[in-house]
């Protein structure tokens, strides 16, 4: 391990004044730093913190740094140390990032966006693992978080939510098998409409024409279709494409609410970029649709 640049020294200087002056009496506060042993000041503390969260460096490295400038410690010591620094830094954050008041949530009630990440090791050609978050809306923290590896996909079945919670999704966690499971635990889903792997129908069990519906309406203004979907059984997927889309199939009946509305400008643009990006990719002739 080689000592770190003269700049990072600098920076870190810098770095110092733009803290909150009590920085060091909320370190006492939260008992943090109660007495120096291999890390002395509440200064080298934060550094610690920073070579850890902000460099991404290990425990080991975190260690050997401090080995190389000062004395010797060991690994297992830098984890207890940094692992009490949780409410410390959240305090910190709160001073230095107010979050904005918000009204106060029915109790039970929680809003929380989940998503998953493929994760690729140094020099590997494809995926090693898959990374899946829950964060909390409100108070930005995290909820879930679970690693699997490249076979777990991603599907809201990778989260347990409690009545009350709300599931706050991409259209790549836009599964019915998904939404049934979390509307039996008691929780809500907000999911982006992926109509490619999740088909609709009306009342009366015709299929919904989405494209169609959305010409029908004029545009600026909000439309809300009350729509069903269903979770069938892998037995009955060859009779699937025989069978009426309502009356003959069995398995689970979703009943959901789907929103359109126009983006703005600038979100109409970004869409029309993406479409003709695709487009040019697949080889296909461009078709005319609204962008809802």
């Amino acid at each position: 391990m080689v000592l770190p640049p003269k700049n990072q020294e600098k920076v870190f200087e810098e770095f110092l004044t733009d803290l909150p002056p009590e920085f060091k009496e909320l370190a006492l506060e939260f008992k943090v730093f109660t007495r120096s042993r291999k890390i002395k000041t509440v200064e080298e503390l934060l550094r610690a913190v920073l070579l850890y969260c902000g460099l991404d460096l290990s425990f080991r490295e975190v260690a050997g740094h401090f080995t190389l400038l000062d004395e010797r410690i060991t690994d297992e010591a830098v984890r207890k140390r940094l692992k009490a620094c949780q409410p410390w830094v959240k305090a910190l954050l709160f001073e230095m990032l107010p979050l904005r008041k918000l009204d106060s949530l029915p109790e039970g009630r929680r809003f929380c966006a989940f998503d998953g990440s493929s994760i690729q090791a140094p020099g590997a050609k494809g995926t090693d693992y898959r990374l899946h978050i829950g964060i909390d809306l409100v108070t930005l923290e995290f909820t879930h978080l679970l690693v699997t590896d490249k076979h777990t996909g991603e599907s809201l079945k990778n989260y347990s939510l409690s009545p009350g919670e709300v599931a706050v999704v991409d259209r790549g966690l836009c599964h019915a098998a998904g939404i049934l499971e979390k509307q039996q635990e008691g929780a809500d889903v907000i999911a982006r409409y992926n109509p490619t792997i999740m088909p609709l129908y009306k009342d009366d069990g015709t299929p919904l024409d989405i494209i169609s519906e959305l010409k029908n309406h004029p545009k600026s203004t909000r439309m809300n279709f009350k729509v069903e979907t269903k979770v069938h059984s892998k037995k009955n997927k060859k009779d699937e494409r025989k069978a009426e889309p309502k009356a003959k199939l069995e398995g689970h009946l979703i009943v959901l609410r789907l929103s359109a509305f126009e983006p703005n400008p600038l979100g109409n643009v970004v869409v029309n970029k993406r479409l003709k990006k695709a487009v040019t990719n697949r080889r296909k002739k461009p078709y005319s649709s609204p962008n809802f």
